[in-house]
């Protein structure tokens, strides 16, 4: 028959058997006397979803093109600021946008960069702690410790 498991929510669920293959299945909301078909008999009963190719496009505008006072695309018709003017359409010639290179982290000179300055960093401290300074040369010494500090999290990117 059907058992009653414990509410968390709102609802009671319920161990029902299937109508078709008399698995128990597990139903939420339902009465216990309710029928249902378990999602492996529906899986039988249906076909699978046709998955269409996506057509690719033989245009795409580049990025940002609706910011531009004027684009012209390859088929003629002008933009200015992202609005199509059709009485231009076909009097002005492509627009030519240049992509901009693509930038790759150069992690190498990068743990280069922290090593230099965090050994750099570690003299100046130390320097704080033997010597006494004067609160001026303390506070320069301070100051070169956080402008280091801001160079340990700089990162280095190189250009194709």
């Amino acid at each position: 028959m059907s058992k009653k498991n414990s509410t968390k929510g709102k609802y009671a669920s319920y161990e029902v058997k299937c109508m078709r293959c008399h698995r128990p299945c597990m139903a939420k909301g339902t009465s216990p006397d309710s029928k249902m078909i378990c999602w492996r008999c529906v899986m039988l009963m249906v076909e699978p979803p046709v998955i269409k190719q996506p057509v690719k496009k033989e245009f795409r505008k580049p990025q940002g093109w609706q910011f531009l006072n004027e684009y012209v695309d390859p088929e003629g018709n002008v933009y200015f600021k992202g609005v199509m003017q059709e009485d231009l359409k076909g009097t002005k010639e492509a627009t030519v946008v240049v992509a901009k290179p693509k930038k790759r982290r150069d992690k190498q000179a990068e743990k280069e960069l922290q090593h230099k300055t965090s050994v750099e960093i570690l003299k100046l401290k130390k320097r704080i702690q033997e010597e006494e300074l004067l609160k001026s040369e303390f506070r320069k010494i301070n100051s070169e410790i956080k402008r280091k500090e801001k160079l340990l999290k700089k990162k280095i990117y190189i250009t194709k």
